[in-house]
């Protein structure tokens, strides 16, 4: 068997999931006939759990809670070091997901979760319920664990994601 790629493997994993949601219904996972679901982090792995939830039942109510309008995306970040690409090519709009999915988004910061109560709190002291929440936070360069870095020179002279 030739090898898979990674976008062949995104699509299989994709069918996948969605293949086994027939099992886990909305109605058999959740308790209100609307079940707001709220992703907290509109990367890579928030987008895609956010797209295929809504794929899978379009009337979950889907809000991803994210610090940033635009998403420049990690894979590929080495095509921009090596000239290949600019930083436009792997930056991302969240039109997709709002328009074609109808995933809601709030562009904020969470500062708590409470999850007894079902709601998470933001910076700006909205507070936002949920049936379910998914935190997907990303990656982040912790500069401050590597002897002698600086934050100037970590977000200024260092490519990371």
């Amino acid at each position: 068997m030739p090898p898979i790629n990674r976008r062949e493997f995104v699509k299989v994993l994709g069918a996948g999931v969605i293949s086994s949601f027939p099992f886990f219904s909305a109605k058999t996972v959740f308790a209100n006939a609307h079940p707001h679901v709220v992703i907290v982090g509109g990367g890579t792995g928030g987008a895609t759990a956010a797209k295929y939830l809504k794929l899978a039942d379009p009337n979950i109510k889907v809000t991803i809670v994210e610090r940033n309008e635009m998403y420049h995306r990690c894979y590929g970040s080495n095509e921009v070091l090596t000239g290949h690409v600019s930083m436009d090519d792997i930056t991302i709009s969240y039109d997709a997901l709002k328009n074609i999915y109808g995933v809601n988004f709030i562009f904020g910061s969470v500062v708590s979760v409470e999850p007894n109560a079902q709601r998470i709190i933001l910076k700006d002291r909205t507070k936002l319920s949920y049936d379910r929440l998914i935190v997907s936070p990303g990656i982040d360069f912790i500069w401050d664990n590597i002897d002698g870095q600086t934050e100037i020179v970590a977000n200024t002279s260092i490519p990371h994601a």
